[in-house]
């Protein structure tokens, strides 16, 4: 069992400043700062299993991730080209839409756990990055690169 975490962020100033329409025209500047509250991803190889397992606020079990309702593990499962025998879970003590900064942390503990999961060890530059291309370029979400 693989378990990450990423920690949650309380954000003072700069929103919008990272968002690509204003850092490529001018320097972008980002006040924030982590806190003490995680997110955590659990990932489990189901080797008995055909199937793809979801756990969060709901509970999914599908025979493909395209099936999956949730955006996030479904765009990285697929982009990662995982298609079943794993079960993923996630814990946080705080819950979503809060503002801390919750749906990107628990991107960047997701794809840390993917990349473990697949035998490859990401940085935390190249975990961050696959967030982002997670968040901006598969779900298509409007966010900008402090998220």
């Amino acid at each position: 069992m693989i378990i990450s975490r990423a920690p949650m962020r309380i954000s003072f100033a700069g929103g919008g400043t990272d968002l690509p329409e204003f850092y490529t025209r001018y320097p972008g500047r980002v006040i924030s700062t982590a806190i003490d509250k995680f997110i955590f991803i659990a990932i489990n190889h189901a080797p008995f299993t055909n199937h793809v397992a979801a756990r969060y606020s709901l509970s999914e079990e599908v025979s493909h991730p395209s099936e999956l309702r949730h955006t996030r593990i479904r765009e990285a499962l697929i982009d990662l080209g995982i298609d079943n025998n794993i079960e993923i879970a996630s814990f946080a003590p705080i819950p979503a839409k809060t503002g801390l900064g919750s749906s990107s942390s628990f991107s960047v503990a997701l794809m840390k756990g993917l990349y473990l999961y697949l035998g490859k060890r990401l940085d935390k530059r190249g975990v961050a990055e696959a967030a982002c291309r997670l968040e901006i370029e598969l779900v298509k979400e409007p966010i900008g690169k402090q998220d």
